[in-house]
């Protein structure tokens, strides 16, 4: 596989048929990761957890998860079915995975390979109308893949929910979302993920011209969970925005990736994280915000916090800007991992909180982050996460 610098879409592999990636797959012509890549990346993922997804057993039933109760939903997903509920403005069309279906998502690894090959079940989803749809992505007792693609039209005005249940903890989930844009389109996009074991989910958007999305993300660890997420601002005048939140109270490890790739002019990246890093667990906040040679009069803005709360918990923080350009109109990152401040903790202290109430409290604000959804059980999201 040709090499590339991280945001070059020019050497990622793909549109590929499924078939040539097999044989790509059986010569070990794909590397577990990218050229140019942080070798301790290796630190961060534990590929040996994440690879074994793909050597399970595949899932013949759905199982009950964590967050099946969360809300209703229009569209669920599940090893042994896929149920719709025909929403108004959603049209669904199944999307079947042989050696000459094209895969669209540009490859630069081998999981990301493996998924392509491997999943089983897929959807495409067309939104042609404002309006709150909501997904969820099931788990099974072994190993569950599913691709979605998603296509929101110009001039929409929508809200999509997707929630990642891999709280089985026989359950190992891979997915990824291929989640196009059109022009004058807006979307409130909001991700909620719990898992036991190992996951691992991409998702990739392309924002067209005076498109903008505005992403929420509340994840867990697991075993070992890596999520990615990347967003290319391809048209003029695009603009996204993302906050994440990270909660790992246990023995769990997570590998948070968000990338932006600003092409358009005038577009605008927003990348904003926060995790609570417990127990010892692993946690790492990475991503590149890119803008590229073409891009002129684009702004971004890039920070992450993740608060250490034990003595063998572990976190890196690791944003990076790479800005091609001298016309911008700014660029900017900040990046801390951190203790609470000791005469903070004193103050709550002092006012009858013990340390792991303050803890609760910091958890709670980032989990409303994201409850101010319809339906969604807020109270149901605090005792899973905390």
């Amino acid at each position: 596989m040709s090499s590339q610098k991280s945001g070059d879409s020019g050497n990622l592999l793909g549109p590929i048929p499924v078939g040539r990636l097999k044989a790509l797959l059986d010569r070990s012509e794909i590397p577990l990761q990218k050229y140019g890549d942080s070798p301790t990346v290796k630190h961060y993922t534990l590929w040996d957890r994440i690879l074994d997804i793909f050597n399970s057993a595949r899932a013949t039933e759905r199982v009950e998860g964590g967050l099946w109760r969360l809300t209703s939903y229009d569209v669920v997903l599940g090893p042994d079915m896929l149920v719709s509920g025909n929403s108004k403005g959603l049209a669904l069309d199944t999307i079947e995975n042989n050696d000459n279906y094209v895969w669209r998502i540009p490859v630069e690894n081998k999981a990301q390979a493996l998924h392509a090959v491997s999943w089983w079940r897929g959807v495409k989803l067309g939104v042609s109308q404002d309006g709150f749809y909501r997904l969820y992505l099931a788990p099974g007792n072994g190993y569950v893949g599913y691709h979605l693609e998603v296509d929101v039209e110009e001039d929409v005005d929508a809200q999509l929910l997707v929630v990642l249940d891999n709280s089985a903890c026989g359950s190992r989930h891979s997915s990824t979302i291929n989640l196009e844009l059109g022009s004058n389109s807006s979307l409130k996009l909001y991700t909620i993920e719990k898992s036991c074991s190992s996951l691992y989910h991409y998702k990739h958007t392309t924002l067209g011209e005076n498109s903008r999305v505005y992403s929420r993300i509340l994840a867990s660890g697991g075993y070992m969970t890596r999520l990615r997420e990347d967003y290319w601002l391809v048209g003029n005048k695009g603009h996204a925005s993302i906050e994440a939140s990270t909660i790992s109270w246990r023995n769990e490890r997570l590998d948070l990736v968000i990338n932006t790739i600003q092409k358009g002019s005038n577009t605008e990246g927003v990348v904003h994280t926060r995790g609570i890093v417990s127990g010892s667990s692993v946690v790492a906040h990475r991503g590149v915000a890119k803008v590229m040679r073409e891009s002129v009069d684009a702004s971004v803005d890039v920070e992450s916090f993740l608060y250490l709360v034990s003595d063998t918990a572990k976190a890196y923080s690791v944003p990076v800007l790479e800005v091609d350009t001298g016309y911008v109109v700014s660029a900017r990152h900040s990046t801390a991992v951190m203790t609470m401040p000791g005469d903070e903790e004193f103050y709550l202290r002092q006012r009858g909180l013990s340390r792991e109430d303050i803890l609760k409290l910091l958890s709670i604000g980032m989990i409303e982050n994201v409850v101010d959804l319809e339906n969604v059980d807020g109270e149901l999201l605090k005792r899973l996460y905390l």
